[in-house]
């Protein structure tokens, strides 16, 4: 990968942040952690910039991850910010 290419990883549970990291920091990515979706939501407008992808939990404790992702695309209607939506289970 040329440049940096951020990749968010939005799951409530550390040991699927480890193997995200694991996979995309050795190719070249850059990997920023959250641990839910009003985290994730938060430093998105605390920032000001989004991440180029972000990887989404679906199964996750308070706000889940498709209300993260109608509250992310309410916020950046004109951005196609891809997500992509990750499941354990």
């Amino acid at each position: 990968v040329f440049g940096s290419v951020e990749v968010m990883s939005i799951d409530d549970t550390a040991v699927n942040h480890m193997v995200v990291e694991n996979a995309l920091k050795m190719r070249g990515y850059k990997v920023t952690i959250c641990m839910s979706g009003e985290e994730a939501l938060a430093l998105m407008a605390k920032r000001g910039h989004l991440p180029d992808c972000v990887l989404l939990d679906c199964q996750m404790p308070g706000m889940d991850g498709f209300e993260t992702c109608r509250a992310i695309r309410a916020a950046y209607p004109q951005n196609p910010l891809p997500v992509i939506m990750v499941s354990g289970k």
